[in-house]
């Protein structure tokens, strides 16, 4: 069960912005399948917290966290990354509801909402003991460093420092919530402005797997493409034909075909977008068909 639940969803929402993530959020299935699970455990009650400017013991400011020895929530709503790209905070929840989710799920009854293979460091069953305290990036290397290395990537609040504590699985179901929730609460034609960007677990991603999302489209079969925003994109001629860069923390590309149906890309920074003769190359984090 929940403490505090209506309070803490309203005090999320400090901006338009972020009141249309959050509302999106609450509307995706696969979110509500994490949230009523907590919501209906009847075997513990989950206190959630807003708390601005939230830090740790460290000074370090947090987007947020789950405290297992009180069954805490907690979420800092005006962390900058917060503020400048919404998303930001979405991510933050499911991540914090994953921690809780692995916490208490002994206390709970349903199905469970999470995808296989998806967990957090002190439940993951490949560390070894089960619950040992997850190794900094300084630390001797070892087994259970490389696992994190490899499985869990850079932490959000302290990245030089820390390693992730969820791993790749769970981050891949929180860019599949983040993504959905972007697409519908973008804008329209022609633009097709976003209220928000890939986040950081999007980046993490990856860099976990080596690089970004590689695919090809059928030049002959666009119309037009729109560059968003123009001033982010730098072009670049080629003898086969040209490569456009991304500039900025990501980009927006929407290409729109002859037979009137559109895709999104988001990009991120360094990544290419190369028409080479009949083919568009796309390096990209995440899209969509319109």
């Amino acid at each position: 069960m929940f403490q505090g639940e209506d309070d803490f969803i309203k005090a999320l929402k400090t901006n338009p912005d972020q009141t249309s993530m959050i509302d999106e959020l609450f509307r995706n299935p696969d979110f509500l399948k994490l949230w009523n699970f907590l919501k209906n455990c009847p075997g513990v009650i989950i206190t959630l917290k807003s708390t601005p400017g939230l830090k740790d013991k460290g000074g370090v400011e947090r987007f947020g966290w789950y405290s297992p020895s009180d069954h805490t929530l907690e979420l800092n709503p005006t962390k900058p990354e917060h503020l400048s790209n919404p998303a930001e905070l979405p991510d933050t929840l499911i991540h914090e509801l994953i921690h809780a989710l692995m916490d208490v799920r002994d206390k709970c009854d349903g199905e469970w909402p999470l995808p296989p293979g998806a967990t957090d460091w002190f439940h993951d069953p490949d560390v070894n003991p089960r619950g040992a305290t997850e190794p900094g990036k300084g630390s001797e290397d070892s087994a259970s460093k490389d696992h994190a290395k490899n499985h869990y990537g850079d932490g959000a609040s302290d990245p030089e420092h820390e390693y992730l504590d969820e791993n790749d699985k769970a981050q891949e179901f929180i860019v599949k919530i983040v993504t959905a929730v972007l697409q519908n609460t973008g804008g329209g034609a022609p633009d097709f402005k976003l209220k928000g960007g890939p986040t950081l677990t999007f980046k993490g991603l990856k860099k976990l797997h080596g690089g970004p999302r590689k695919l090809v489209k059928n030049w002959q079969h666009i119309r037009a493409i729109t560059w968003e925003p123009d001033a982010c994109w730098q072009r670049t001629s080629t003898v086969r034909g040209w490569i456009m860069k991304c500039n900025c923390d990501s980009c927006l590309m929407v290409v729109k075909y002859d037979n009137g149906s559109t895709q999104i890309d988001l990009v991120d920074r360094g990544d290419k977008v190369e028409q080479d003769g009949h083919s568009l190359h796309v390096e990209r984090l995440a899209g969509w068909d319109v």
